[in-house]
């Protein structure tokens, strides 16, 4: 910031970037500001590096990550652990004579994308390299990739490392992290059936410099796996929902007769138009949000709608899977299908119990839902 003596304003804005993970998502990359996590010189000399690059991760800077993934609010139900990465990339080259380090964390929804892209990246010659553009392989291969999604800077980096004749990076899964994960904790906890003394040796034992990086004392670690408990075993009312996996090369076994057979624009509005009467509304109710397939097939949703935080009942994006744009799938079952991530953007809630009461209210609902349930063992697209 720089005052009126040196050619600066009088006045200077701050802007904070809270409840904006969404919209400003480059300041995601922030383990390479991090001198503690890149410098080779401050690790220990003793240990597997996997290991010494552990005790390196900054657990203040994950610490921040959670607190902002507390205050998103009702769209991110997801326990604030998720803000913890599965692991990271090392991008290690000699450049004009000089090393260059860099570290990319990794999510596990994340893994099939940067793989794909790394493939990618491998196999083109250095010629296409200096002519890819950072934001068209973020639309090529990130597009649908769930929040929390990388930024076009760190792809950049990854474009950068190969352009200048780095090799494959090296991947390291963060191991420390099953160790403390409450949702792991929890089904462990119930399988082994283990009392109130045995849990509480038991998380004693667990709570590690990482989950104390995220639950900064014993109650609120305990109070995450208690509620990760409590939803395993009453998964209607489950806050967590499952992120996209994206497949970039399915086998011909692992997909239905080809489309595109399904326009989701017409059918949607049809669903609308049921809808009114459906839940008994005056007029037809009102939608506004985009709605569009995948770029690829994803695991582990057939359908899913997205909505701000604050925003209006009846906001929303509904993303449907590719996988079902086929002539296997009957228009009944899509009809269903949009009903119910309509019904989302209608009600701004997950799998409530006033949700499952409103979804029964259409026709069709049984038979639709057997029909995704079997569709596995239907057609073995193994997919979940």
């Amino acid at each position: 910031m720089r005052g009126p003596k040196a050619g600066g304003t009088a006045e200077a804005f701050l802007v904070s970037f809270e409840d904006h993970w969404r919209r400003f998502r480059e300041w995601q990359s922030p383990l390479d500001l991090v001198p503690d996590l890149v410098d080779p010189k401050i690790l220990p000399d003793e240990g597997p590096k996997s290991q010494r690059l552990i005790d390196a991760l900054p657990l203040d800077l994950i610490k921040a990550v959670a607190d902002r993934i507390r205050q998103v609010g009702p769209e991110l139900k997801a326990d604030c652990f998720e803000a913890v990465p599965h692991g990271w990339y090392v991008l290690e080259r000699v450049d004009e004579g000089e090393a260059v380090r860099r570290v990319i964390p990794v999510y596990e929804h994340q893994a099939s994308c940067w793989e794909a892209l790394i493939n990618m990246l491998e196999s083109s010659p250095t010629e296409e390299l200096s002519g890819a553009q950072d934001a068209t392989l973020f639309d090529d291969f990130f597009q649908d990739c769930e929040f929390p999604i990388p930024s076009v800077h760190e792809i950049e980096m990854v474009l950068e490392h190969y352009r200048y004749g780095g090799g494959r990076p090296e991947y390291h899964e963060l191991i420390e992290r099953q160790a403390c994960d409450p949702v792991t904790l929890a089904r462990q906890i119930y399988d082994e059936d283990l009392g109130e003394r045995a849990k509480s040796a038991f998380l004693d034992r667990q709570y590690t410099s990482l989950a104390r990086a995220i639950y900064p004392n014993m109650r609120e670690f305990r109070a995450a796996v208690e509620d990760a408990l409590y939803e395993l075993q009453h998964p209607e009312e489950a806050t967590q929902v499952p992120r996209a996996f994206p497949i970039f090369d399915p086998r011909p076994d692992q997909l239905l007769s080809p489309g595109p057979y399904h326009d989701l624009n017409p059918l949607m509005i049809e669903v609308l138009a049921q809808a009114r009467d459906v839940l008994g509304l005056p007029e037809q109710p009102a939608w506004t949000g985009q709605l569009g397939w995948t770029k690829r097939l994803v695991k582990g949703w057939y359908g899913k709608a997205f909505w701000e935080p604050g925003s209006d009942l009846g906001q929303g994006n509904i993303k449907i899977n590719k996988l079902l744009d086929s002539p296997d799938v009957p228009l009944a079952v899509m009809r269903f299908l949009l009903w119910h991530e309509y019904l989302h953007t209608y009600l701004h809630q997950g799998h409530t119990r006033q949700f499952r009461e409103h979804e029964r209210r259409w026709e069709g609902t049984i038979e639709a839902d057997r029909f995704l349930d079997n569709l596995n063992e239907r057609f073995g697209v193994q997919y979940w």
